[in-house]
């Protein structure tokens, strides 16, 4: 095995299928991890170093195939010791007539996820996910009001099932979903049976992102 052998072999013990999954973890461009792993890219000891404490392997290991290959923390790569941390930004994401939203959305805290908890919700990388609370009722039972939700902004596909947090003419809604018979509208559906669906131009209506975990008010 050679360098770029062995950090393919740790990527995958460490549970990341692909070297697309490593390099959004490792937050570095895709074509410049793929080139460590493939060879085509010389790999300097401070980025096998990098590599090495996110796989759970030692340095030297990657790089001469000296020392030991055992991970740091079975089953789980060393940098999964550090908890994520996913910005709660101070806006409200109305079930409801919707809320308005300045362009500038304030960050009123970072939420501390266990990165093995969190990588069994999602395989997004932190700095693409966002924490808001929910304001209102027309998505009971699934969303209450003073509920939190997780948003993954690279999710903007409406045309899959769920929940969806969008922008429509300035206000920030959080509903289901789905094409128009149109074509050229969308049409935004509540969980709460009382609230009628609303159907508006699909230019008007811009996806944020979508639900993909729930923090209820008890």
């Amino acid at each position: 095995m050679d360098s770029a052998d062995r950090l393919r072999a740790a990527r995958e013990r460490a549970g990341f299928a692909t070297a697309a999954d490593g390099a959004r973890r490792l937050n570095v461009p895709v074509a410049t991890y793929s080139g460590h792993e493939n060879g085509s890219r010389g790999l300097k000891r401070e980025v096998a170093a990098r590599y090495a404490k996110a796989f759970g392997v030692t340095p030297e290991w990657l790089l001469f195939g000296s020392g030991t290959s055992d991970f740091l923390h079975e089953g789980h790569p060393a940098i999964e010791k550090e908890p994520s941390l996913i910005v709660v930004y101070d806006v409200q994401a109305s079930a409801g007539p919707g809320s308005f939203v300045d362009d500038y959305e304030a960050v009123a805290s970072r939420l501390s996820f266990p990165p093995d908890y969190l990588r069994h919700i999602t395989t997004t990388s932190p700095e693409n996910l966002a924490i808001l609370s929910v304001t209102g009722n027309s998505m009971t039972p699934s969303l209450n009001h003073g509920d939190v939700v997780m948003v993954d902004m690279t999710k903007t596909d409406a045309s899959y099932d769920g929940i969806f947090v969008l922008r429509v003419d300035g206000l920030l809604k959080v509903k289901r979903v789905r094409p128009a018979r149109d074509r050229e509208s969308v049409v935004l559906m509540s969980d709460n049976p009382r609230v009628p669906d609303v159907t508006v131009p699909a230019d008007a209506a811009s996806i944020v992102g979508k639900v993909i975990w729930v923090g209820a008010k008890q």
